[in-house]
């Protein structure tokens, strides 16, 4: 069992740290480029008075808005996602993918960033998606890579007025 677990984790790890990120325009840039670039998407969106809004499979994850929208879908291509995206392009959103699967999925081409794992199974995908944002979130928030294993430590919390 411990060997199955340990593969699953190395299979986890593989599918995130591999992930790729692309512009509008289907140009390749790093995880870390992608990250910043989102992290301004959001803080402007909250800078000048609006939210973002999250839509993935099971429902909104957030406020609706003019401002920046992420989308999050495993296959890349569920109906209720493409829809959203359009209803927030027709709305002048900026758009954030998160995909699976296909590497060609109609999502992927949607984002002004795009954020694609190259895995086939749900649970793998949705993970590497879940570890992007909370990537993005902690070291928008201030973390910092050392020499030292990471100890557990509570991040502050953004001030939101």
């Amino acid at each position: 069992m411990r060997d199955m677990v340990g593969s699953y984790l190395e299979t986890l790890s593989r599918a995130t740290r591999d992930a790729e990120c692309t512009s509008a325009g289907g140009e390749r840039m790093t995880l870390s480029a992608g990250s910043l670039l989102v992290s301004h998407l959001c803080h402007s969106a909250h800078d000048s008075g609006g939210k973002v809004m999250f839509i993935g499979n099971g429902g909104s994850m957030g406020i609706a808005t003019h401002m920046a929208v992420d989308a999050l879908s495993s296959s890349g291509a569920s109906p209720n996602i493409l829809n959203g995206v359009l209803a927030a392009r027709s709305k002048g959103s900026r758009v954030v993918t998160f995909s699976g699967f296909r590497e060609d999925n109609p999502l992927r081409q949607t984002g002004d960033i795009n954020f694609y794992v190259r895995a086939q199974e749900y649970g793998f995908v949705e993970l590497a998606h879940q570890s992007l944002l909370h990537a993005m979130l902690d070291v928008d928030r201030g973390w910092k890579p050392n020499s030292e294993v990471q100890r557990p430590r509570v991040l502050k919390r953004a001030e939101h007025g």
